[in-house]
């Protein structure tokens, strides 16, 4: 019963921290901008840094334009995951590392309607240092695939 009554707790708690990094920072407060090319694909990506911004990610948007998306970029390779807390909208996850597509995630759905703990979580086949969110079908659209090219390019 205490297992339960602590899971319960911990849901409530991320709920909560997760609702005011949401509330606090709902406008895309100026998150830098950043274009990605993969393969003939050009999408212009808000990118995720520092923590609070990769926890929101692109939670409570209503949606995301084609040839848009939101990268993370998290300066390591790994077994990064992802879930779709507070998302409203499908979409291709698309993992990355050292400029190549290791794996696309497609059709991610948002889950409506579960509980925090009810959350599919999303990790890339291998080792990831960048992920890129995109529109549902964008990556099938575009020929985007495991072995295509990738340029991130930054501002100055």
């Amino acid at each position: 019963m205490f297992q339960g009554l602590a899971l319960i707790a911990i849901a409530i708690a991320l709920t909560l921290i997760l609702s005011y990094v949401y509330l606090a920072n709902r406008a895309n407060n100026g998150l830098p901008k950043v274009q990605v090319t993969i393969g003939e694909a050009q999408i212009q990506a808000d990118l995720a840094v520092g923590m609070v911004a990769r926890a929101r990610g692109l939670s409570g948007r209503a949606s995301l334009a084609p040839g848009h998306g939101m990268l993370f970029s998290f300066g390591s390779a790994g077994y990064h995951s992802f879930w779709m807390s507070g998302m409203k909208f499908p979409i291709d996850i698309i993992w990355m590392r050292d400029g190549v597509v290791v794996g696309v995630t497609a059709n991610v759905d948002p889950q409506i309607g579960a509980q925090v703990w009810q959350l599919n979580t999303y990790t890339p086949p291998e080792p990831a240092e960048e992920v890129l969110e995109v529109p549902a079908g964008y990556a099938a659209e575009n020929g985007i695939v495991p072995g295509s090219r990738v340029i991130v390019t930054r501002p100055e």
